[in-house]
């Protein structure tokens, strides 16, 4: 999810580059609600979310993201 200042910053930074997963534009950083909402104050941040949106796990980085979204799919807490 993106807190830029507009789509097109998002657009540019994405162009040439393969991102496998989908992308989100949420706003400006000081109008958005989202990242408010999950705690986030700073970013990149990274957070596993079940399907109701309940954080699964948070602040993951490198190797471990791919072994808690593994667990996660396995269905282990």
């Amino acid at each position: 999810m993106s807190v830029d200042d507009s789509p097109a910053d998002v657009e540019r930074f994405l162009k040439g580059r393969e991102q496998p997963w989908a992308q989100a534009f949420l706003g400006s950083w000081a109008d958005d609600t989202v990242a408010r909402a999950y705690g986030i104050e700073s970013i990149p941040a990274v957070l596993l979310l079940d399907p109701d949106g309940k954080i699964i796990a948070r602040d993951m980085r490198g190797e471990a993201i791919a072994r808690v979204v593994a667990s996660a799919l396995e269905g282990k807490p």
